[in-house]
């Protein structure tokens, strides 16, 4: 929660001032639970441009604009509001809680524009003017966790634990964070859950699962409403092959937010290495109905779809993929596979293989998806693919699209017993797993 600085306007601006149009602009500036973020933004532009406001409330109006542009996301609008702010406040100079609490503002807003260094430096000068606030030592532990010193994070986030945390009623409310003879016994859920969630990714960077899975627990048991905790806990059950655990705490997450995209992508994910594709796919589908845009879970739809034999489907849902990424040797060796398996004659075969060529000219480096496209268009033989001393990965991405190039040439015999080869031997979260087992399924009930 970002901190609020504490104004009560009419004290600020004195009796004389009291109906100033810059001082009634600033009241309305401060009400955003009332009047809206773009309607409390618009006053705090007004309050700015007024020209009636004292240092002490400019920089409170220029604050609460940034403060309200964080909240929406605009951290390119917000950062030079909190850099006047800083500016403003120097002048005062104005109490060390309230230039703490921007500091950690602006902090924060650096974390969020990925200025990792800035951010710290930020939250080290709140600290170092408020250290009795735990807001900025959870702000900087989990920068310390995008910089990935685990220590530190883990350093941090204990003393979030330890420290004062802000009063949530007065805060919502707009009334502030200047609570230095205040008890410390306001409401700790969202800190203390926060905090055990950073020691759970941090405990991860340093390969210690159990503490990440006892702290990402701890998390939940404060707060069972933290989608953070409940994802985290479900991708570390997910890398230790519990599926069902983790299906069921991203259950337990969508039904705290179940308009979230990517909860449905991670959920149909488990179900897809658990081998229940037909659930993962209405996952994805899920995740693509609430989030056009997410390209993960379109491609992992389009993976199960090639497996089912919707060639057509899957073609163009890799097509639309590749529009909207970089391109790749693996995304573009699906897509022909595709198209390839689509082609209902020898010209259709043909035009896809030119289509490969085209799509695969940009490509650089020579991974096994890269040698496997050379393959595809001739350029060499299958050899280099199968030699030993392959890691498992290379492996099942050769075995599955070398049995791809055995059925377009009509070999299903071998095919399929490259099919095996992956279904039975490669890992149950490989793509080329889904897709080998659906297409067996699919040919065994077919007889052939």
């Amino acid at each position: 929660m970002f901190l609020l600085r504490l104004l009560l306007v009419a004290g600020l601006a004195g009796p004389a001032a009291a109906w100033a149009q810059g001082i009634w602009h600033l009241e309305k500036c401060l009400d955003a639970r009332f009047m809206g973020l773009e309607l409390a933004i618009d006053y705090c532009t007004r309050a700015i441009k007024s020209g009636d406001l004292g240092n002490r409330s400019l920089g409170t109006a220029y604050y609460n604009r940034g403060r309200l542009y964080a909240f929406q996301g605009r951290y390119a609008l917000a950062l030079p509001d909190i850099n006047e702010t800083v500016r403003l406040d120097a002048l005062g100079p104005e109490p060390d809680d309230l230039r703490a609490a921007t500091f950690y503002l602006r902090g924060t807003i650096q974390s969020a524009l990925k200025n990792h260094d800035s951010a710290l430096a930020d939250f080290d000068e709140s600290i170092r003017l408020y250290p009795r606030n735990a807001a900025p030592y959870l702000g900087r532990g989990n920068t310390w966790l995008a910089k990935r010193d685990a220590d530190r994070a883990i350093a941090d986030f204990n003393q979030a634990l330890k420290a004062d945390v802000s009063d949530k009623t007065s805060a919502e409310a707009g009334a502030g964070a200047a609570y230095a003879r205040r008890p410390r016994n306001f409401d700790r859920t969202n800190n203390d859950s926060s905090a055990h969630v950073g020691r759970g990714f941090a405990y991860l960077i340093k390969n210690d699962r159990a503490t990440a899975l006892a702290d990402f627990g701890e998390a939940i048991r404060i707060n069972p409403a933290s989608v953070a905790a409940l994802n985290g806990r479900a991708a570390l059950h997910e890398q230790m092959g519990d599926y069902d655990s983790a299906i069921t705490d991203y259950t337990a997450a969508l039904r705290v937010n179940p308009r979230d995209p990517s909860g449905y992508f991670l959920r149909g994910r488990a179900w897809a290495s658990k081998a229940e594709y037909a659930n993962g796919a209405l996952d994805f589908d899920e995740a693509l109905r609430l989030g056009p845009r997410h390209h993960a879970a379109r491609f992992l739809r389009a993976v199960i779809a090639l497996g089912e034999g919707r060639y057509e489907l899957a073609s163009d849902q890799f097509g639309d993929v590749m529009k909207n990424t970089h391109p790749q040797a693996p995304l573009v060796l699906w897509r022909h596979v595709a198209r390839a398996r689509a082609a209902q004659d020898a010209e259709a075969r043909a035009d896809a293989r030119d289509e490969l060529a085209r799509d695969s000219a940009k490509l650089t480096g020579q991974s096994m998806h890269s040698q496997i496209v050379s393959f595809y268009l001739g350029r060499s033989d299958d050899s280099s693919l199968r030699k030993p001393g392959r890691s498992l990965s290379d492996a099942c991405a050769a075995d599955y699209f070398l049995a791809q190039h055995a059925f377009v040439a009509g070999d299903r015999t071998r095919g399929a017993a490259l099919l095996g080869n992956v279904a039975e031997g490669c890992p149950a979260t490989a793509q080329e797993t889904w897709a080998a087992r659906i297409e067996l399924k699919r040919l065994a009930g077919s007889g052939r």
